[in-house]
C-alpha cells in the first residue's frame, strides 16, 4: 500500500476505518468491516473494472478464495486476509478461545495459506489487534522468540512427514 492506486486507497481506507471502529468499541465484526468498505469504496466508484475484485477480495468467505499464493502484492488480499481474520476471531471467541488462541490460530492460518505472508501477517495483526484489544494476545513463547528451536521443530516436522532421520538436539 505504498503507491498511488484507487485500489490501494480503498484498502487503506478499509484497514483505517475497521481499526477505528474496534478502537471506539465495535464487537459487531461484520458491522465493522461493512462500516469500512463503505468507506474503501469509495475510492473506486468510478472505476467499474476495480469492483468485482473489490467485492470479491475485500470480504472473503474464506482464505482460500483470496488465493494468496497467486499474484503476490495485491493490495485487497492483506485487507482481505484481515476481515477473514476478524471474523474468524469472532467466531473463536464465542467457541470460548482466549485471546492469545485466538490470535495465534488467526496468524498462524494465514501463514500457511503462503502468498505475501508477512504482508497479510502484518495488516491481520494490526485488525487484530485493536479488534482484540489488549496485550495479553501475543503467545508468550512468540515474545522470549527461540528462533533456532523453532526452525528446528519445524524441519523436524518435514523430515518425519518425509520418513527422514530428524535432527537431534545438539546436532545443529
Amino acid at each position: 500500500m505504498t503507491h498511488f492506486d484507487s485500489r490501494c486507497q480503498a484498502s487503506v481506507s478499509i484497514k483505517v476505518y475497521s481499526i477505528w471502529e474496534f478502537l471506539r468499541g465495535e464487537c459487531d465484526c461484520q458491522k465493522a468491516i461493512e462500516f469500512a468498505r463503505e468507506r474503501g469504496r469509495k475510492y473506486i466508484e468510478g472505476n467499474k473494472e476495480f469492483y468485482s475484485d473489490f467485492e470479491k477480495f475485500t470480504n472473503p468467505k474464506s482464505l482460500e478464495q483470496l488465493d494468496l499464493n497467486n499474484s503476490i502484492g495485491y493490495t485487497y488480499k492483506p485487507v482481505g486476509c484481515a476481515m477473514w481474520g476478524v471474523k474468524e476471531a469472532e467466531k473463536l471467541k464465542n467457541n470460548g478461545k482466549s485471546n492469545k488462541e485466538i490470535f495465534e490460530s488467526v496468524l498462524m492460518a494465514v501463514t500457511y495459506e503462503a502468498g505475501d505472508a508477512d504482508t497479510n501477517k502484518a495488516v491481520v495483526g494490526a485488525v487484530l489487534g485493536a479488534y482484540i484489544g489488549n496485550l495479553d494476545m501475543f503467545p508468550k513463547d512468540w515474545i522470549a522468540f527461540d528462533n533456532k528451536k523453532w526452525l528446528i521443530e519445524r524441519i523436524n516436522r518435514m523430515l518425519k512427514l518425509m520418513n527422514l532421520e530428524e535432527i537431534k538436539e545438539g546436532e545443529i
